[in-house]
């Protein structure tokens, strides 16, 4: 299909060898059907289990993905061609002017694509590799944000050759076990004593090395709300409750209906005391900023309402189906949402071409140059 040239090049990329690879596709599609046709021309580029990157007619169609056939589809690669972004496949090139990132979990969200994309000096509309690759790590994060006054959950950080003394010196049973840079729930499980939790961090260690153990609140509301900026503007959305008959949010309970049973309950806009709403608005407005993140993302709270104190949980710089049903009841569309950040990713590479990206010197000319064999 030949390109309007009125409209821009906006492509989407999605999957990567992750472990959260299926949710990605999921998002990709909720993004694919939102954006407005009238426009953008859209391309795709899926990112195999592999790390290859294809494109093909045949990614437009789920049911490509459901039975995993991909012959129809091309390789193709990134080039940077006097300051603009092109896919080059075989002898045909494809300019870019916006990537939409709609990957999730370690090895592509946490910074791995925005390095690729900041390589090609593409412009896309999620954070930069130091925002993304701080966020995913959820040991790196919180020791962050609380030397900002930020509560947490108490925790430590904890490697599977680490001896369980560690755990029961510093923390109180029941403990959740997670791998610090997983997510959509992969690998959380929780320990009521020190026989559960020896089993838990061996299922957890299966993903990762590196874990995070926390203590459980006892008695909690779990709250989520979405933030992005547009024009130096902060917008933060409705804050959901999300309630669960599991003992913690799983991965089923995230991206699956039990036809038996629903087990989750969402109530978008949840009425909390004012007081409540206003520190989950403010350490979301500080913590958008202290982590440097762009684009829309979501943060994740726990209240404790037994004894009124508000804990950050972890920060999501990509959201599923970028939150944008969190916006919907605040007269924002998923189709304006992805307008607005289209905008601003296009504003804020504008400023960036301003900045200095060299430095001329002197020093291979230097006389007094030398080097060590």
């Amino acid at each position: 299909m030949k390109k309007d040239l009125n409209k821009l090049n906006v492509c989407l990329i999605f999957g990567g060898r992750t472990v959260e690879h299926d949710v990605s596709i999921i998002s990709c599609f909720q993004v694919l059907n939102a954006l407005d046709k009238d426009k953008y021309n859209i391309e795709l580029i899926y990112i195999t289990k592999n790390n290859k990157m294809l494109q093909g007619k045949c990614l437009y169609d789920l049911n490509t993905f459901k039975k995993g056939t991909f012959k129809s589809t091309k390789e193709v690669t990134l080039k940077n061609i006097s300051d603009v972004t092109y896919i080059i496949k075989g002898k045909k090139k494809v300019k870019v002017d916006v990537f939409i990132p709609v990957v999730h979990g370690c090895g592509v969200e946490d910074g791995t694509i925005s390095a690729i994309l900041d390589f090609y000096n593409a412009t896309y509309i999620t954070s930069s590799i130091y925002g993304s690759a701080v966020s995913q790590d959820k040991i790196y994060t919180k020791d962050i944000l609380t030397r900002y006054g930020i509560n947490t959950p108490k925790y430590i950080s904890f490697n599977k050759d680490e001896n369980l003394n560690k755990i029961e010196d510093n923390l109180r049973f029941p403990v959740i076990i997670k791998p610090a840079r997983l997510g959509s729930s992969i690998g959380i499980e929780k320990a009521k004593n020190i026989d559960e939790l020896e089993r838990c961090i061996l299922n957890a260690s299966k993903y990762t090395d590196r874990l995070i153990i926390e203590e459980v609140v006892d008695s909690y509301k779990e709250l989520n709300i979405a933030c992005f900026k547009y024009k130096d503007e902060l917008y933060l959305s409705n804050i959901e409750e999300v309630k669960t008959t599991n003992e913690f949010l799983t991965f089923l309970d995230k991206y699956q209906e039990n036809k038996k049973q629903e087990n989750t309950n969402r109530i978008i806009n949840v009425q909390l005391d004012k007081s409540i709403k206003t520190k989950i608005f403010d350490y979301t407005k500080l913590i958008y900023n202290i982590l440097d993140l762009k684009g829309v993302i979501r943060i994740d709270y726990l209240y404790d309402t037994k004894n009124d104190i508000v804990y950050f949980n972890e920060v999501n710089t990509i959201p599923g189906s970028y939150g944008f049903y969190l916006y919907e009841s605040e007269g924002i569309t998923f189709k304006a949402l992805l307008d607005m950040l289209i905008k601003e990713a296009i504003l804020k590479k504008a400023k960036e071409s301003k900045q200095v990206k060299s430095f001329t010197s002197n020093i291979l000319n230097s006389k007094t140059l030398k080097l060590k064999k």
